[in-house]
């Protein structure tokens, strides 16, 4: 009999201490869940939905219910001395606060790491943005000349005076012996942006990289440019003639080495009505990484771009489609003689012997660039217009073009100046006259 009042006792106290939490809240069976709902001091109404776990029954699902009720409603009262937070609210502070540790332990953790640690993880996330070009080359100066020589230091111990160091000692070739500017330069450059990076992830208050000029390219050797009778002489000397329009297309177009081997028949619209409204369209390019061709957009998004085919060249981009082209869509305007792009070695071979047969051994297939660049400024273009043709980001290059077509008018207005007037003989002879003498006198 007792053992029954106290089962009972009990019984009533569960059930008062279950009115009074719904008297704040309430508990509702939805299907096979349960519901717990209250209003919060903002007047919004909160709930959340329990279901049974596999094994457990609806009755268990009631029970984390009311457990999960008491627990805010507490909240909701110790919240009335302070600032009240709703669950979303206080899972959002939580998240944060975790982040905040786990950013904590990520900068502790950073404080230790290596030069060549960082420069890998900086690397990883950037490799999805970079052109397999530019990828191989930085991989190149990092395994070279960054991380053999700093790569075992903590990011955090490389001063000023290190780089410096470091700055001067790859500047001479160690095999050599030579200056290496440009090499050092870029180098210099990618450490550079890696320091700057560093300063971001709040791994060092400041780079360490601080030489004044450091990552400018070495000064480069003065535009070459070939007059309209050379460049031709140049087209017809190559012993390959399915390549005489690319030397062509470098000169009169300005176009890249890399622009020109990725030419397909789908990119030339010709206007036979109205030849002068022909154009070329340049959307992709290739490179060569380690022997193997890539194949690509170009090296800017400027550099997507499309130009008027010259009217003097307009009958050699004909008699090329017709001849030397691919057919079909995608035939490629310049295929090797087993039908894939054709190898800028074997390009650089056929050019050689071209410019030694005009005597030009020191014209570079790129010159060509430069002196179509040219052209178009004594022609009376623009900067921007020749930024635009060229398909530049900056206007650094083609102020180079400029000063190079300055000179050239320089030169050809001082040679149009008028002679001197020849010289006049004097027609009487001067008296000398002493005026100390005079006032002698």
């Amino acid at each position: 009999m007792a053992d029954i009042e106290r089962r009972t006792s009990g019984t009533v106290e569960k059930r008062r201490a279950s009115s009074k939490l719904r008297s704040n809240g309430t508990i509702e069976k939805r299907g096979n869940s349960i519901r717990a709902r209250y209003a919060g001091p903002d007047g919004a109404r909160y709930s959340k939905t329990f279901r049974p776990a596999p094994g457990q029954r609806l009755s268990d699902a009631k029970a984390d219910a009311i457990n999960w009720l008491a627990a805010e409603l507490k909240g909701k009262q110790d919240a009335l001395l302070e600032v009240w937070q709703s669950p979303a609210e206080r899972r959002e502070a939580a998240a944060e606060a975790r982040l905040a540790v786990a950013r904590a332990k990520e900068i502790a953790a950073a404080q230790t790491i290596t030069l060549a640690e960082y420069a890998a993880r900086w690397l990883t996330r950037r490799t999805p943005k970079l052109k397999p070009r530019t990828l191989s080359d930085f991989r190149g100066y990092l395994d070279r000349l960054i991380i053999p020589n700093l790569g075992h230091m903590e990011v955090k111990t490389i001063t000023r005076a290190v780089i410096e160091q470091w700055y001067d000692r790859i500047g001479v070739s160690a095999i050599t012996s030579q200056p290496v500017p440009r090499l050092q330069s870029q180098t210099y450059a990618l450490l550079r942006t890696i320091m700057k990076a560093a300063v971001q992830d709040e791994i060092i208050d400041k780079t360490p990289c601080m030489i004044e000029g450091g990552a400018s390219p070495a000064p480069k050797r003065g535009v070459t440019v070939l007059t309209a009778v050379e460049a031709t002489a140049l087209a017809d000397c190559m012993p390959d003639k399915r390549l005489r329009l690319a030397v062509l297309l470098g000169a009169r177009c300005a176009m890249r080495e890399g622009e020109i081997l990725a030419l397909r028949r789908s990119d030339i619209h010709i206007n036979t009505t109205h030849p002068e409204r022909s154009t070329i369209a340049i959307s992709r390019g290739v490179v060569w990484v380690h022997g193997q061709v890539i194949e690509s957009t170009p090296k800017t998004d400027s550099s997507v771009r499309t130009m008027p085919i010259p009217p003097p060249i307009y009958p050699e981009v004909v008699h090329h489609l017709a001849t030397y082209a691919q057919w079909g869509t995608d035939g490629l305007l310049f295929p090797s003689t087993i039908g894939g792009i054709t190898h800028n070695r074997v390009l650089g071979k056929a050019w050689h012997r071209a410019r030694l047969a005009v005597g030009r051994p020191e014209f570079h297939f790129h010159d060509l660039r430069g002196t179509g660049a040219t052209w178009l400024l004594e022609s009376g273009a623009s900067v921007a217009e020749v930024m635009t043709w060229l398909g530049h980001t900056t206007v650094t290059a083609a102020m180079r073009y400029w000063q190079a077509s300055s000179q050239a008018r320089q030169i050809t207005l001082a040679a149009s100046l008028p002679a001197l007037a020849p010289t006049v003989a004097p027609t009487t002879t001067a008296t000398v006259v002493n005026l100390n003498e005079r006032r002698t006198a």
